[in-house]
């Protein structure tokens, strides 16, 4: 199998996670490679706008959620349902096994202990893991001009679990850490997401931290259906590692 190299997957994983509804009447090139996706989420957010644009470049897509949205893709995706909570019904139980994928898109992550397990249970078993983060985890307190290397919010009290808006910005932190320590520098940051796809707690926690006046800097938008994303020139960062045996 012919790896990516690291530039040609960030434009890819760029893509992926900029695809935008309004340059669908583009001609979009087949992938050179098909490869496996899982997306640990996808049916919300930056989910089906990811999901649709990975099936128009022909690879293969799992998604792994709660089963709220089945049959969304219609029968173009494998899906397996559970709870990214491991002590909530079946959990991570349809991901267990030794199955293996090329790039596992992490956009349901929020809570440390479940990016934890399932970033734990991947381990080995993905040759890409990008996690979506959010700009809301910086320190803007400490450094108001932060690029991927800025410094972090610290970690919340080990026992919380609730988004709030309060809570966003040190949960992603912490969440962003972990992966990080389990999986190399694969993160992805993206900046001030607005509309309905949003949960209530990250929109509280961007229009609260702008009110304070704690970003600053250039920004660009790209409009996707519904909802837009304000992009700071804050770089996404992946390591290329090989894909596991199969």
């Amino acid at each position: 199998m012919t790896m990516t190299t690291r530039r040609e997957f960030i434009g890819a994983g760029a893509a992926i996670l900029g695809a935008s509804a309004a340059g669908a009447s583009a001609a979009i090139t087949p992938a050179g490679e098909k490869l496996d996706i899982l997306f640990l989420g996808g049916t919300g957010f930056l989910g089906p706008h990811q999901v649709n644009y990975a099936l128009d470049r022909g690879h293969n897509v799992t998604v792994f959620n709660r089963g709220n949205k089945p049959g969304l893709f219609g029968n173009k995706v494998e899906e397996l349902s559970g709870d990214r909570d491991a002590k909530v019904g079946d959990g991570l139980k349809a991901l267990d096994g030794k199955r293996t994928w090329d790039v596992v898109v992490d956009n349901s992550g929020y809570v440390p202990r479940h990016v934890r397990d399932s970033a734990e249970l991947l381990e080995g078993r993905c040759g890409r893991y990008i996690y979506t983060s959010t700009v809301a985890v910086y320190d803007f307190e400490k450094q108001h001009h932060v690029d991927n290397t800025g410094p972090m919010l610290p970690a919340p009290e080990p026992a919380t679990e609730e988004v709030t808006g309060e809570t966003y910005g040190p949960l992603k932190a912490e969440c962003d850490r972990i992966v990080q320590a389990i999986y190399g520098e694969v993160t992805t940051r993206i900046d001030s997401p607005t509309g309905s796809s949003v949960s209530s707690a990250a929109a509280t926690s961007f229009v609260r931290r702008a009110l304070n006046s704690r970003w600053t800097g250039s920004t660009s938008a790209i409009s996707v259906t519904g909802w837009s994303v304000s992009q700071k020139t804050t770089r996404p960062v992946f390591t290329t590692r090989p894909r596991p045996a199969r």
